[in-house]
């Protein structure tokens, strides 16, 4: 077993990809916060840059989501007490990049295989969120807010720690948690020592 592991930012749909990270939900999230197979495809196709994908032996060994919302969307989230977000996102739900233009995101998925779950490889995965975030500021596209909920304590304590985010509010399973895109980056930045 090789040690590389390799970040790839998703700028196409690839059904493929796609399926292993379904495998990858099903290993580590209850059926009930899985999506259905076609609204799935239709959210990455809506806006397939919102989603980076770990490889390690040429497999995927996990995916970080972060879907682009309309301001409408995201306020829903800050509004949803009575299930958890990710349950009810559809594509029109979905915002394109717009260049001078806040874009909300919601981290939807963070999901690393059970036999790669260790610090190295989250951090690693952060790092490559940040500069796939860093590499769109640079392109013209600014960050509004960026929020997500957190289904276990390890999410919770992830989002907390490495991702500056604070929660909001309780939903059923989770919390809801939330910070401006400025304090995210910046935290972030903080964190991962750039």
């Amino acid at each position: 077993m090789t040690t590389a592991v390799e970040f790839q930012i998703l700028k196409d749909f690839d059904p493929t990809i796609l399926e292993a990270c379904r495998r990858l939900d099903k290993l580590v999230y209850a059926a009930e916060f899985i999506k259905d197979i076609e609204l799935e495809t239709a959210l990455i196709r809506k806006n397939p840059r919102s989603r980076i994908v770990v490889w390690h032996d040429s497999r995927v060994i996990g995916y970080r989501e972060f879907l682009p919302l309309t301001t409408e969307a995201f306020d829903l989230f800050l509004n949803t007490h009575d299930q958890v977000f990710d349950l009810l996102i559809k594509p029109d739900f979905i915002s394109p990049w717009i260049k001078s233009v806040p874009v909300d995101l919601y981290g939807s998925s963070a999901v690393i295989h059970p036999d790669y779950q260790h610090k190295l490889i989250n951090v690693s995965m952060q790092q490559a969120e940040f500069l796939a975030l860093r590499e769109l500021e640079s392109e013209g596209y600014q960050i509004g807010r960026f929020g997500g909920t957190a289904v276990s304590k390890g999410g919770e304590k992830t989002a907390k720690e490495m991702a500056g985010l604070e929660a909001s509010h309780e939903v059923p399973g989770g919390i809801a948690m939330v910070s401006s895109g400025k304090a995210y980056m910046a935290h972030l930045d903080r964190y991962l020592g750039f």
